[in-house]
């Protein structure tokens, strides 16, 4: 299972990545990204069985989602060049008057290195792809998150460079990154407005699902609460969809 993403240039890599973690939530971003250069993509979104296979992966008892991650990997291994796995320590808040930095838990933290300890051949054999500290998609301008957009750029031109090919430039990257971040956030502003839209227009009971995106927008971490609320004609959206709050202190 799992999606493709074009157009491509032909003899081009084929870059997988996994649905889980933080990564499921920016499936948009790097699907865009990738095909700006001209490099296939594909993803293993819709796969069921990732918990499953990922224990069976697993070296040790890890929470669900990062489970989860290994049986992405598994998926994907048999089917990329290259997997792609950036690695994210903190981002910018979301809060436009905010200087805080929300901090990824450690294991998301060092999801790469996990991975990279996977003992299965076909998962071994394939490189990983990695970017340091992957932070700048947060909504909000300001001098700190230009700079770790820059900083972004450079390790994507800096990991790229043994997979593209020679006429790949820093320009194109940069490029390609801007465009995607674009329409990334272009996305998630259409999000708020569906809820805008929609909330409260018949005055019926509606629910928030609160939690990460790979918790709450799997059917394999959901165990389909949002269908139950769907059968009872109970609208739900999910938490990213409202318009951000001033921050607890």
């Amino acid at each position: 299972q799992g999606t493709g993403h074009g157009p491509a240039c032909s003899g081009s890599p084929t870059i997988g990545i996994p649905a889980a973690l933080h990564l499921l939530e920016e499936l948009p971003l790097w699907k865009r990204f990738f095909a700006e250069l001209g490099m296939r993509v594909i993803t293993s979104e819709g796969y069921a069985e990732a918990l499953r296979s990922g224990k069976e992966l697993a070296g040790a008892e890890f929470c669900a989602p990062v489970t989860a991650l290994h049986g992405h990997i598994r998926n994907l291994a048999g089917r990329c060049d290259f997997l792609f796995l950036p690695v994210v320590l903190e981002a910018p808040s979301e809060q436009r008057r905010s200087g805080r930095l929300r901090h990824y838990c450690y294991y998301t933290q060092f999801a790469p290195s996990i991975v990279s300890q996977i003992n299965a051949e076909d998962i071994a054999r394939k490189t990983l792809l990695t970017l340091f500290d992957h932070g700048s998609l947060a909504a909000a301008p300001s001098p700190a998150l230009r700079k770790a957009r820059e900083r972004s750029k450079r390790e994507l031109y800096r990991v790229l460079q043994g997979v593209a090919d020679r006429s790949l430039s820093f320009v194109r990257v940069s490029r390609a990154y801007d465009r995607a971040l674009a329409a990334y956030r272009e996305g998630r502003q259409r999000l708020q407005q569906v809820y805008h839209r929609n909330c409260g227009r018949n005055g019926d009971v509606e629910v928030v699902l609160a939690g990460r995106p790979y918790q709450v927008l799997t059917r394999e971490m959901n165990k389909g609460i949002p269908d139950i609320f769907a059968a009872l004609g109970i609208r739900t959206y999910w938490q990213d969809m409202l318009t951000p709050l001033t921050e607890f202190s």
